[in-house]
């Protein structure tokens, strides 16, 4: 009798293997318990978007809108060849690096030329990798690599914090304004990085798929640097999914090219967009004619299917 309505945020999470059963039940449950208790359900990009329709017990309000260009595309030889959430017909080009800057079926080459080129145009790139080793172990790599300004804001506030493993470890690359974000860091810390990565001294992030959830940070690219996906949030390749799915792919890309609201000044029933990004890119790096291939199949030939839109 005390609660009238309850929100449910990441409904697309039905579709999970581990969270959805829980959610399902807990659903029917209210349901049964109370007929006239309101459900509002909000999610991301969710396949088998009629069965969820059918079987949630509300109307649906569904938006395709994205007020931000995304460029969707594969880097090959130093060429980002993508196309945008509006023409999902003809691949346009961008130069990222010489071909010659890499070595054929190089990951590491492919990763830092492309995230090399750009934090040179001073842009936020968000990597996602699939577990939380991975995104440790490639932080701090790209920190050896890159002559990139420190984030020295945040190294000074990170002194302050408890000593952890994860702090040690990230005051090594804020050194370079890079950092890893997963679920070993405290609370303490994602706020830091979170708070850091709005200011623009945190550039780049290397995150855990799961991550997605989690994050409400804007970032200009995003580069999924997998085509696996784990089940659990540990460290064992041996659990790998198969493959990641359209519906994984959508919602780690969303992260790209959002729209900063708190850069939003309101002028009467109009907004003016101060340092409005024009565009957003997802890149996927094929360091060789097979991971070209896989990226094509698993996601691209979706993007030309009508019944596949995407939610803002």
């Amino acid at each position: 009798d005390i609660v009238s309505l309850v929100i449910i945020d990441e409904m697309q999470l039905i579709n999970d293997s581990k969270w959805g059963p829980l959610l399902e039940s807990m659903v029917n449950h209210i349901d049964r318990k109370n007929k006239n208790i309101k459900i509002i359900a909000l999610s991301a990009f969710v396949e088998g978007q009629d069965a969820l329709v059918r079987w949630f017990p509300g109307r649906t309000l569904i938006s395709y809108q994205r007020p931000v260009e995304l460029r969707k595309g594969i880097v090959r030889d130093g060429i980002f060849n993508y196309i945008t959430s509006k023409e999902k017909e003809n691949y346009k080009k961008e130069v990222f690096f010489k071909p010659e800057s890499v070595r054929e079926n190089c990951f590491e080459d492919y990763l830092l030329e492309t995230v090399r080129y750009l934090v040179k145009q001073g842009e936020s790139t968000l990597i996602f990798f699939a577990t939380c080793d991975e995104t440790q172990k490639w932080a701090k790599w790209l920190a050896s690599q890159l002559e990139t300004p420190a984030a020295s804001c945040a190294l000074k506030e990170l002194k302050e914090m408890e000593d952890t493993l994860s702090r040690d470890e990230l005051r090594g690359t804020l050194g370079k304004g890079i950092a890893h974000y997963n679920q070993n860091l405290s609370w303490e810390e994602r706020n830091l990085i979170e708070v850091y990565q709005k200011e623009g001294e945190i550039k780049v992030i290397c995150a855990t798929s799961i991550m997605t959830m989690g994050i409400n940070l804007h970032f200009k690219n995003v580069i999924i640097a997998m085509d696996k996906i784990y089940h659990d949030e540990g460290n064992y390749p041996p659990n790998y999914q198969n493959s990641l799915t359209f519906a994984a792919i959508e919602n780690m890309a969303g992260r790209a090219g959002i729209l900063n609201v708190e850069e939003m000044i309101k002028e009467g029933n109009s907004f003016n967009f101060q340092n409005r990004q024009e565009f957003g890119r997802v890149i996927f790096l094929a360091h060789s004619p097979v991971f070209q291939t896989i990226y094509k199949n698993l996601y691209f030939k979706f993007l030309k299917d009508n019944n596949y839109k995407h939610k803002a």
